[in-house]
């Protein structure tokens, strides 16, 4: 049998009615089999970080909106001096993409995302680099905005006060432990200005 695959089907060959001793592979491998299907799923894999790049990169741009009123909010906070950092859990090669199709990027200093390479990275970890991004480094004077658990929680152990939004993925139920509660843009900006 002159080609792998046709080694592969020895076995069948010889069940109907071949009389085989052995098998000689003129093309073998000087590898292991374990190496080979290891290298084949390396490859696999490969080809699927790519595809889950696009994936993600086109589902984060159609689930990524803003609130009414938001641009305006952002805006008067950039005007009055306030240091604004993004802490996403969005991968990082798309928030400042995100930032810039909203015309908002101008408005934040910093951006702390999430790395691509880095699926465990936390929302925790994510607000504490924003923390070592931020000039800002008395923690009463921060404040994380944020609409879900995760967001407030962080923040709680971060050591800093925050704002939980309701206009967002979470509930009130989720969002209790903030130190206030915004149901829309407009009470946010009344606790922020």
């Amino acid at each position: 049998v002159g080609h792998s695959m046709g080694g592969m089907l020895a076995p069948r060959i010889d069940a109907e009615g071949g009389n085989y001793k052995g098998l000689i592979l003129m093309a073998g491998s000087p590898r292991t089999l374990g190496e080979i299907m290891l290298d084949q799923n390396e490859e696999v894999m490969r080809s699927g970080k790519g595809l889950l790049q696009w994936y993600v990169k086109t589902q984060v741009a159609k689930i990524s909106a803003m609130f009414d009123g938001m641009y305006d909010l952002l805006e008067k906070l950039y005007e009055a001096g306030y240091e604004l950092v993004l802490a996403t859990s969005k991968p990082d090669v798309y928030a400042g993409q995100i930032l810039e199709h909203f015309g908002i990027k101008k408005f934040f200093a910093h951006i702390s995302a999430c790395p691509m390479e880095e699926a465990d990275t936390t929302k925790l970890d994510i607000i504490k680099a924003a923390l070592e991004l931020t000039s800002v480094k008395n923690k009463s004077e921060i404040l994380m905005i944020g609409d879900t658990f995760l967001d407030v929680n962080g923040a709680k152990e971060c050591g800093i006060d925050s704002i939980g939004v309701l206009y967002g993925t979470d509930g009130p139920e989720e969002l209790k432990s903030a130190t206030y509660i915004a149901k829309d843009v407009e009470e946010l900006k009344n606790i922020l200005l």
